[in-house]
């Protein structure tokens, strides 16, 4: 498995807590009460964010080098990080086994055929939207 390393600012809140962005990731963003507990979700954001762009098939953008990032004016820096990230060598579906009623499968089924999509591509839409993730 390959792995990226991206920075990630840490600044202070007015709260005292810390926020996280990455520059090269747009919408990546955490944060936590303690530095710790920051980059402890900035991880896990990072690996959310990764997963969901090749779910998508978008292509990764090349990380920064650290002595490149340039917070910008008006951020109250705490420090500044690089976050390692495994990145599969490729995206590979898992196959399960589901229980459902024959009468919304044949639903699901004629549903999928009518938008050209496989059953399990409209599966997988219908779960991404219920998480509330993006398309």
């Amino acid at each position: 498995m390959a792995s990226l390393h991206y920075p990630a600012v840490f600044e202070r809140a007015a709260d005292g807590g810390f926020g996280v962005f990455f520059p090269d990731l747009g919408g990546c963003t955490s944060g936590g009460e303690t530095l710790i507990e920051a980059m402890e979700n900035a991880e896990e954001a990072l690996a959310a964010w990764i997963d969901d762009a090749l779910a998508h098939d978008e292509k990764l953008p090349k990380p920064t080098a650290l002595e490149r990032v340039k917070p910008g004016r008006g951020i109250r820096v705490a420090t500044v990080q690089l976050l390692r990230v495994d990145i599969p060598k490729t995206k590979q579906a898992v196959k399960v086994a589901i229980s459902i009623d024959p009468a919304l499968l044949r639903r699901l089924d004629a549903a999928a055929n009518a938008r050209g999509k496989t059953r399990s591509g409209l599966l997988a839409e219908g779960a991404r939207l219920v998480l509330g993730e993006r398309r």
